[in-house]
């Protein structure tokens, strides 16, 4: 397997913005995995990118590590290649096998890994808010942004695929038919140059040559032949070159050695969805029996403490004091926090963190002791919805305070931290 540096090719004529796209997702790389390629790390994106736009595969890989730094965004732009490029050899993407629910043995291995990758998916997106700083919709565009941007540098660089790279070959699907007697008498007499072989792509104007030597065809599919059998040297019958040659026994695809491969390749595919399936189950069930069982999991000192968390609770909350940091936790819950009645006798911040829950929160508009002033600071959304920039710099004006002095600047700073990962946070403010 060869990763060149040859000069973007001027071929391709540029084109409207829709052909373009078309074209970079029509053109996309294919995976090289450790089974066909043995220069290949675990799934082979980054050779598979390496060898598409001829860069570097050290480069691709230091890239998607320091992506996986910034807020993990690396790890899901890895997950979606897995679903949406194809083997080397193979005609379709996992996620196409498993959309269209495909039987075919052949691709057991491709049907398992979008399985895998969704549930795994799934798992990170609904507990990843939980375990680090969760994703926001600011940071899902901006991520998707710098994505289609880098991909749409690697096409410029190399608009035309690798000759060769991007062939299908399915052997069950339609191929060349044989030339009539009728059409062979009316062909002209003069020679012709030869037509690709079945299974192989015209290979465009500037397309680089590579070596794919080193890489083995998946289980099943046989690459492009190129080369005429011994039986044809002058290749004249591209449209039989798959057939075997005279003598060769003949192989059934769906006996011999192959068959109980592929019989245990699919019961492994079952087995680990089975896992999966009864893993999510026994975390589900966990967490709803420890909902009933504690209905305040999580450890509640008091409502005067500094901390307090609860799984599938509601109700209301009130809270008298505000002095320091609290710290408040909810799972599943929606429970509302009431500091109407609390006083506040220095700066203080609260953290909120909340998972697939509702939470409000309710301050005065007036209140006994000292004035002060209500920050919220929305340090990571997750598919949730929060009163932040509404609600921010609000002020609860002391009783004491002269009706008409509005201007008087707060004594005191309260700093509301959300974190929230599919969940409501709402702020109201009452007489």
């Amino acid at each position: 397997m060869s990763y060149g540096t040859q000069s973007t090719t001027p071929g391709a004529p540029r084109g409207s913005f829709e052909s373009t796209v078309r074209r970079m997702w029509d053109t996309r790389p294919v995976r090289f995995p450790r089974s066909q390629s043995t220069r290949s790390w675990f799934f082979g994106v980054c050779e598979g990118i390496a060898v598409r736009y001829q860069v570097s595969p050290l480069l691709v890989r230091l890239v998607f590590v320091l992506m996986a730094f910034l807020g993990g965004v690396g790890l899901w732009v890895y997950g979606i290649a897995l679903l949406v490029m194809r083997r080397y050899t193979v005609p379709r993407t996992p996620l196409e096998v498993l959309v269209r629910g495909e039987r075919d043995p052949r691709f057991a291995d491709d049907r398992s890994l979008a399985v895998g990758t969704l549930v795994i998916g799934a798992v990170f997106l609904v507990f990843g808010g939980i375990l680090s700083g969760g994703i926001t919709l600011t940071g899902i565009v901006v991520s998707a942004a710098l994505t289609g941007v880098a991909w749409w540098l690697l096409y410029e660089r190399q608009p035309v695929a690798p000759a060769g790279l991007l062939d299908r070959d399915d052997h069950r699907a339609t191929a060349q038919t044989a030339p009539t007697a009728a059409t062979t008498a009316a062909a002209p007499t003069a020679p012709s140059a030869p037509t690709p072989p079945y299974g192989t792509a015209p290979v465009e104007d500037g397309a680089p040559t590579i070596d794919l030597d080193g890489v083995d065809a998946a289980p099943g599919f046989e690459p492009p032949r190129t080369q005429p059998p011994s039986w044809d040297p002058l290749g004249t019958a591209p449209f039989a070159w798959d057939l075997p040659d005279p003598g060769e026994p003949t192989v059934d695809e769906d006996a011999g050695p192959t068959g109980p491969k592929k019989k245990r390749r699919g019961v492994k595919a079952l087995v680990v969805a089975a896992v999966l399936a009864v893993v999510l189950a026994l975390v589900g069930g966990a967490i709803v029996l420890a909902g009933v069982l504690f209905p305040r999991w999580g450890g509640v000192t008091s409502e005067d403490g500094t901390s307090t968390s609860g799984t599938f609770s509601s109700g209301t909350r009130t809270v008298p004091v505000v002095d320091g940091d609290r710290d408040y936790s909810f799972t599943m819950s929606s429970p509302t926090l009431d500091f109407t009645g609390a006083t506040v006798e220095q700066d203080s911040r609260i953290t909120l963190s909340t998972t697939m829950g509702s939470v409000g929160m309710l301050f005065p508009e007036t209140t006994d002791g000292p004035s002060y002033r209500v920050r919220v600071n929305c340090e990571s959304l997750t598919m949730s919805e929060v009163d932040c920039a509404s609600f921010d710099n609000t002020l609860v004006k002391s009783r004491g305070d002269n009706a008409g002095d509005t201007g008087r600047d707060a004594e005191h700073t309260v700093t509301v931290d959300v974190n929230a990962t599919m969940s409501e946070v709402r702020f109201d403010q009452i007489r």
